[in-house]
């Protein structure tokens, strides 16, 4: 991983982490932690954010770092553009969490619109990735896939990225929250979905004919 981005992400980590205390240690001084317990979710999204966002580096640290099976050079470079991406999100979807959390003056988009705007915005990044992935090289080493299995698992996977971003994004744009919702958490199995599909898919060392 290039050590910009590492930095970089490190960062974002770290100032995931101190909002999320920060957040909590506020709510302890005016003595408002024993009423968190009637309402838990928002505690626990402030604190399962930095969390998920520190285990992906650590997993993403280790695919970079790996001898057996190397990322090809256009892979690395749109993995790390991703994983930018990916945190910067996450940093704006803490902030709006910790802001609500805090009882502080209501954003200026309600939470219909902020739906939306989420909406669209994973969709078109992850239909944007997907049509990237689609044309990535092939890892090289020893538990490598053969080529052609992986240009025939890339472009499914694109496929699928490219397909689930669009629905999504289209939905951002048309549907009324409630269904909108709906399918912004049904997109969550299939993405689950395509990762265990790439995972099984690469273990094939051959093509099959």
């Amino acid at each position: 991983m290039n050590r910009i981005v590492r930095l970089l992400l490190v960062a974002i980590v770290v100032e995931l982490a101190l909002v999320a205390a920060g957040a909590l240690a506020w709510r302890a001084h005016a003595g408002q932690l024993a009423a968190d317990l009637q309402r838990p979710l928002r505690p626990l999204v402030l604190l399962a954010i930095p969390v998920s966002a520190a285990t992906l580096l650590i997993l993403a640290h280790r695919l970079f770092a790996a001898e057996r099976m190397r990322l090809a050079e256009d892979h690395a470079r749109h993995l790390q553009g991703a994983l930018v991406f990916w945190f910067v999100f996450l940093a704006a979807v803490q902030a709006w969490a910790a802001r609500l959390y805090l009882n502080a003056e209501p954003p200026a988009l309600d939470g219909a619109s902020y739906l939306r705007l989420v909406c669209v915005l994973v969709g078109v990044a992850m239909a944007i990735r997907g049509n990237f992935f689609a044309k990535l090289s092939p890892p090289t080493g020893a538990d490598a896939p053969a080529p052609a299995v992986w240009t025939r698992t890339a472009l499914r996977i694109g496929w699928g990225l490219t397909l689930t971003g669009a629905v999504l994004a289209a939905s951002g744009l048309l549907l009324p929250p409630r269904p909108l919702f709906l399918v912004f958490l049904g997109s969550a199995p299939i993405l689950i979905g395509l990762s265990l599909y790439q995972r099984r898919a690469l273990r094939r060392r051959e093509a099959q004919p």
